[in-house]
């Protein structure tokens, strides 16, 4: 059979039960290892298919769209199997999976065909569709399973390269699996105090006293000895763990001055690392405010506060997928980005972010929110050297720039 024959067929009419109708994951694995059994000969690969940012999708478009766009690379999907002969399958969410032949052609056509599935109707946003390629010959002690694993991995490893194709490599699920390994330990590391500090002095020029110190952070690894911050930081970040690491190393600090202080010992002062999350987090306990920090040059358009909705999709950061039901939240052009209990995975603050929105939320008055502010401010440009601070007063009946 042609290549064109194959993409002819995956542009037929869209099927309104398809998901209903392509096999699912237990099926599908049946399928797809009786069909490796039987035609071992060939070169074939085991195909991921990832519409990037599917989140987005549906917040921007709603899930009623979203579900048709399934729908219909379903549909696509299906039509290629019953012209290929060739197995496909559906495992929830926008995992969907295909085997085709081992072949750049082909593989781009079908790369190119399903993406007039993901945005027809909405030029104003492109949304693209990945392809995560597991070439079977290259793993033959691997099962149906784990071929569909190595795709899925591949999938979300991209090699920038443009084409919208990812062949997977070993070394994505080393490095994968010492992602995780990584994470592990960090926890098992914050809760046994694995992590400490080395006090680095600040001398003076012309007399060579010590006027200062600063706390650098590390950790003492069980076995690797001696990890230093660009090895852990990025990970602690990204997870929300990193002010849990910042507490205790304050702590710790606090802890040390206080012996010198019973000792009679020289005090100097001691500067510790203060991330924009620590000061949002510390604005919070001392004001008692629900404080919700943003990247602001990720937030689409302007906020609206509103109150969620039954089965609005919410993901806090570090805790997935969460319900937001009745909760106050506040929301962009896209979705809900802040609520009391969390604030938004898309919008959230990371150690690239250079441009901050900061919200302290008195939803019993406006009473103390303005030394709630002021203190905001002062952490911001103290610790973290905040320049160009707007602030503004938001109430019912009015709202305004202020001086804080």
């Amino acid at each position: 059979m042609s290549d064109k024959t194959i993409q002819a067929a995956t542009v037929g009419t869209v099927q309104p039960d398809a998901l209903t109708a392509i096999a699912r994951k237990e099926d599908f694995l049946q399928h797809l290892q009786d069909f490796l059994d039987t035609h071992k000969t060939e070169k074939w690969c085991v195909a991921a298919i990832d519409v990037e940012h599917f989140r987005l999708y549906n917040e921007l478009y709603g899930t009623a769209q979203g579900d048709t766009l399934l729908n219909t690379l379903a549909s696509h999907l299906l039509d290629y199997q019953k012209t290929s002969g060739r197995p496909v399958g559906y495992w929830g969410n926008d995992d969907f999976f295909l085997c085709l032949p081992d072949d750049r052609v082909q593989q781009q056509d079908i790369v190119i065909t399903l993406q007039t599935c993901v945005s027809p109707n909405h030029q104003d946003v492109t949304f693209f569709l990945a392809l995560g390629l597991c070439p079977v010959s290259e793993h033959p002690e691997a099962d149906a399973a784990a071929l569909c694993n190595y795709a899925q991995i591949a999938v979300m490893n991209p090699d920038h390269s443009g084409s919208g194709i990812h062949r997977f490599a070993p070394a994505m699920l080393d490095s994968l699996k010492a992602q995780q390994q990584l994470l592990s330990e960090l926890e098992h590391a914050l809760d046994n105090h694995e992590f400490t500090f080395f006090l680095q002095p600040k001398c003076n020029s012309m007399t060579r006293a010590i006027v200062g110190m600063e706390a650098l952070v590390r950790w003492n690894h069980p076995t690797r000895g001696c990890v230093q911050p660009s090895e852990f930081m990025p990970l602690l970040e990204s997870t929300g763990l990193v002010t849990q690491l910042d507490q205790y190393i304050w702590e710790s600090v606090c802890k040390t001055l206080h012996k010198w202080q019973e000792s009679g010992s020289n005090l100097v002062p001691v500067s510790v690392n203060v991330s924009v999350v620590d000061i949002v987090n510390l604005v919070s306990i001392r004001s008692g405010y629900s404080v919700g920090g943003f990247d602001a040059d990720k937030i689409v358009g302007g906020l609206e506060l509103g109150v969620g909705k039954e089965g609005e999709i919410y993901h806090g950061i570090g805790r997935g997928e969460l319900n937001i039901a009745g909760l106050p939240v506040y929301r962009d052009g896209v979705a809900g980005v802040g609520t009391p209990t969390s604030d938004e995975e898309r919008t959230k603050i990371e150690m690239s972010t250079t441009s901050l929105l900061m919200i302290l939320n008195g939803y019993s008055g406006k009473e103390g929110l303005l030394e709630a502010g002021g203190y905001s401010v002062d952490l911001l440009k103290r610790y973290v050297s905040a320049v160009n601070v707007e602030a503004e007063l938001i109430c019912r009946e009015n709202r305004g720039k202020i001086t804080l």
